[in-house]
This record gives structure tokens, sequence and C-alpha cells, in this order.
């Protein structure tokens, strides 16, 4: 009984940076298939993604009336505002 082994080939794992290679098409070019967090033609830029956890935990049950203001910038590595 003959068993078949993949190979893996150590160009093609090396290829993506954070992402899984394959080959595309008749010529096989090397295409990168890229998580939700990255991007690029070899996954090699980071999306920017912030996340926010906000809990109140209410000590004072007479006291209903309080208003909360929330002011959320985001600068980027050249220290611009991003704009709304």
């Amino acid at each position: 009984e003959t068993e078949i082994l993949p190979t893996i080939n150590r160009t093609l794992v090396s290829y993506c940076h954070r992402g899984i290679a394959a080959l595309h098409g008749v010529n096989e070019t090397k295409v990168c298939l890229c998580p939700p967090n990255y991007f690029g033609a070899r996954c090699q830029r980071q999306n920017q993604r912030i996340s926010l956890t906000l809990q109140f935990i209410w000590r004072n049950l007479t006291s209903t009336h309080v208003i909360f203001q929330a002011i959320i910038m985001l600068i980027d590595e050249y220290g611009h505002v991003t704009p709304n």
C-alpha cells in the first residue's frame, strides 16, 4: 500500500508575513490570503483597530440624572489628529 505524503514548500510558508500563501491559476502565481487584521500584497500591513470598553457601576441610586461626555481623538504616527 503506497501512502502519498504532501510536501511543504518552504518558500511558500515564509512568503506571506501574516497570511497563508496559495498558488493561483495556470502559472501558479503566489497570492496571499490575509487575516482580517492585515492587508497588502504579502499581508505586510496591519489594519488600525481600536477597541474601547466602558463599564459604569452605579453606587448611588438616589441620583439618576448623570450626563457623560466622551471625547475620542485618533492620532496617527505623524501626530496628526484624524478627522471625524
